[in-house]
């Protein structure tokens, strides 16, 4: 289950990434490597949950 709520908190930060963008915050959010950062913490985790779940 944790690893389940890992996935749905890192997938909604990279939903939210270009709508705060938008809103004109500038800070840590701001930048590419973010976004790429996300997107392999998704994949690493996406990975974690398959091979749990795959054990089960």
């Amino acid at each position: 289950m944790f690893v389940e709520v890992a996935l749905i908190t890192l997938l909604r930060q990279l939903i939210l990434i270009p709508v705060e963008g938008d809103t004109g915050h500038s800070g840590a959010w701001q930048g590419l490597g973010f976004y790429w950062m996300i997107i392999a913490a998704v994949l690493v985790v996406g990975i974690a949950y398959y091979l749990v779940s795959r054990r089960n």
